[in-house]
């Protein structure tokens, strides 16, 4: 049934919503107790409801099925916290008149539907995380009891002068934990924006996708054809759930499977286990200056406060074509532009608030991604790390940009990104309570100040049954002392721009605005016309870029 909630403490009015008190509990900024809310009639006009994917009983002669999760997806398992949650976002903005329906109001029946029919794209979406009884490594497990329907929430804005509304719901929607005892991912359908569009959402555990993968799941969902029929939801049925006395076996049998294979290898291929030793070597040789860099914690700043629970969420967008052009004429990568981008703005906003020792540089913490061919569509972590200098001390816009790209050329020499996934192979075999080990110690310093994560996307326009994907907002979670983090996620020519602060961080609307006047320098710079650099949503029609990457 869809009520009105009404409340008076809340800055976003009154909404629709088919869940009143998940909105209450989950979404409302007030403290437990301190709300004061009404839930009103009815909404005249109901929606149908919609069929939710099949969950055929389970065959009992079927083996029981389980996956063990990478040592770096456990990680962000190991990571999280109420104050640091491990979910990745993108909020995507769509038009609403094809999804209209006659008697107005979206038609959300219709996009239950579609996504229940593509979940058989999507399996991790019907799995639930259990642990092993002693190793407690995680493993998914198919949900018995899975509906679709409990992870698309529908909420529409009453009043929302502004793109300001949503972004204060997004913050909220992005401050919750995911439910560890349901699969790891929810939609939020939002209605009632200005310019007749709507948004969505999407939000996923990062023990279950990284940025690139979570691009493929747009893919899943989303068409690059203006019109598409509602699919049948097909069968699914869950596979039975291990028992614990399974799990501990299957445990004890692989760490026997583990220590008798060294032990061959030892003994038959004592050649190879020199091999095996030096290129452990050559790893940990790669990794040196990263760990070192990691140990030396530098003054801290306005942004490597603890993060609380409540975020804060800001965006911004400008032409990919100009970013481009910049490349062009300065040399280096679009990454360079961004990261360039980013200090310049960090640089600005420290100077600003006249703080007694601006450091010449800040580190950051660039992802970096690792699949191989093979790894093509994949769900789950494929990513390494560059922890790299920002030159956020530098006011010359060239100069700066000069040295965020000596800086990633080195990176790339140096192969630090290769070494670190090499490491996580072999964590992958020592189990789940060394990776936990590792979290533990690395909550003790501070190995970077800022993570800055830039994903491609699709160059051209995607609909979601008719309705075009006009902007793209991507969501990267805060860890520990660490109160921002910048998503960035390229598509159909425009670099959308996420921001996702912790609420205390007072500076966030001027970093934004910095993050314009940064590009703007650098564009005057290389003699680029810049276009337009935008904090607010717009309905442009994308246009495809006329140049590759």
């Amino acid at each position: 049934m869809l009520v009105r909630v009404l409340c008076k403490r809340c800055r976003v009015k009154a909404l629709w919503t088919d869940e009143p008190r998940h909105f209450l509990e989950a979404i409302c900024p007030a403290r437990e107790g301190e709300c004061e809310a009404e839930l009103t009639s009815s909404r005249p006009r109901q929606a149908r409801s919609e069929p939710s994917p099949s969950c055929a009983p389970q065959n009992s002669s079927e083996r029981p099925h389980y996956e063990p999760l990478s040592a770096l997806d456990s990680s962000f398992l190991f990571f999280e916290s109420p104050t640091s949650p491990m979910h990745i976002a993108l909020v995507m903005i769509f038009d609403a008149l094809p999804l209209r329906r006659r008697g107005g109001g979206l038609d959300v029946a219709r996009i239950r539907r579609h996504f229940a029919a593509r979940l058989h794209w999507i399996p991790r979406y019907r799995q639930r995380i259990e642990v092993t009884p002693f190793g407690r490594q995680p493993v998914w497990v198919d949900d018995p009891a899975f509906d679709a329907n409990a992870h698309i929430h529908h909420v529409k804005l009453v009043s929302a002068r502004s793109d300001q509304t949503l972004k204060e719901l997004v913050g909220r929607i992005l401050s919750k934990p995911l439910d560890r005892a349901k699969p790891l991912w929810e939609a939020w359908i939002i209605e009632g924006l200005r310019g007749n569009r709507f948004a969505i959402v999407n939000k996923v555990h990062h023990c279950l996708v990284d940025g690139v993968a979570g691009a493929g799941l747009v893919a899943a969902v989303l068409s690059a054809e203006p019109w598409e029929a509602v699919a049948e939801v097909p069968p699914w049925t869950a596979r039975p759930l291990p028992r614990p006395f399974e799990l501990a076996r299957d445990e004890i049998a692989g760490r026997m499977r583990t220590v008798g294979r060294l032990a061959r290898t030892m003994l038959s291929a004592p050649f190879e286990a020199v091999a095996s030793a030096a290129s452990a070597l050559g790893t940990a040789r790669s990794l040196l200056p990263a760990l070192l860099t990691a140990l030396d914690s530098g003054p801290p700043t306005v942004l490597n406060e603890a993060p609380g629970s409540e975020r804060r969420f800001e965006w911004a967008s400008f032409p990919l074509e100009d970013v481009r052009e910049i490349r062009a004429r300065l040399g280096g990568t679009v990454n360079d532009v961004v990261l360039a981008t980013v200090a310049g703005a960090v640089g600005r906003i420290l100077r600003d608030r006249g703080d007694e020792s601006i450091p010449p540089a800040i580190r950051a913490a660039v992802p970096v991604n690792v699949r191989r061919d093979s790894d093509e569509g994949m769900l789950g972590n494929r990513v390494s790390i560059w922890l790299m200098s920002l030159p956020v001390g530098e006011a010359d816009p060239v100069r700066r940009f000069a040295l965020v790209r000596e800086a990633t050329e080195a990176l790339k020499e140096s192969r630090q990104a290769d070494g670190l996934d090499r490491l996580l192979g072999l964590v992958d075999s020592a189990g789940a309570g060394f990776m936990k080990l590792g979290a533990k110690l690395l909550e003790r310093f501070r190995p970077y100040d800022l993570l800055v994560t830039n994903v491609p996307g699709p160059q051209v326009p995607l609909y979601l049954l008719g309705s075009q994907l006009v902007e793209a907002y991507p969501e990267v979670p805060l860890f520990w002392n660490q109160s921002l983090g910048i998503a960035l996620f390229s598509y159909a020519g425009r670099l959308y721009w996420g921001f996702n602060a912790d609420a205390k961080l007072t500076v966030l609307p001027q970093l934004v605005q910095a993050i314009g006047e940064s590009f703007a320098e650098l564009c005057a710079a290389a003699d680029v016309s810049g276009r337009l650099f935008t904090r607010n949503s717009r309905a442009a029609r994308a246009v495809p870029p006329s140049r590759g990457e």
